[in-house]
């Protein structure tokens, strides 16, 4: 079974992903296909640039400026932002939590199609159902990968039957 604590982690794995996807991108980092981008480095200069850009381009400058204000407001000191001239020569913002601030917020609220979720459950079980029949030796069609009842939901129930005889053909 699926806890929702589980789909949880899931969801925000595949938010951390896109947002790191993005950023690489915006850095002219694209992973090749099918390999992680590399992790966000928050007190890098033109990493902080391609955040600030990447959040005002999925919100607004304002958004930006609300989020400066409650990471300002909280801690008690203004936040600092990377200047775009020392930025071109590699000199960084000291304000990392800001950054790291700003990581999260994009994070947390990065869209996460449900079809990926699908596709990550029907990859899940088809790899189960491989192993059952070759590692195991389980009749085929004793094991088998279904989709779930209701997309989006859960928990998906898992079922094995071990102990009856293979139905005779």
């Amino acid at each position: 079974l699926v806890s929702r604590k589980d789909h949880a982690a899931r969801r925000a794995a595949f938010q951390r992903q896109d947002v790191e996807l993005a950023i690489a991108a915006a850095l002219g980092r694209a992973p090749a296909a099918g390999k992680p981008p590399d992790p966000v480095e928050v007190t890098d200069a033109k990493t902080q640039r391609a955040l600030e850009t990447l959040y005002v381009q999925r919100n607004s400058e304002q958004a930006l400026a609300e989020l400066a204000a409650q990471v300002a407001k909280a801690r008690g000191k203004p936040v600092e932002h990377v200047n775009a001239a020392l930025a071109l020569i590699g000199r960084g913002c000291p304000d990392r939590e800001f950054y790291e601030a700003l990581l999260k917020r994009l994070s947390d609220t990065a869209p996460v199609q449900d079809s990926a979720l699908v596709e990550l459950a029907a990859e899940r079980a088809r790899a189960v159902t491989a192993h059952l029949s070759a590692a195991l030796a389980v009749a085929p069609g004793r094991a088998e990968a279904r989709t779930a009842a209701a997309p989006g939901s859960a928990q998906v129930k898992v079922t094995l039957d071990a102990s009856r005889a293979p139905a005779a053909d």
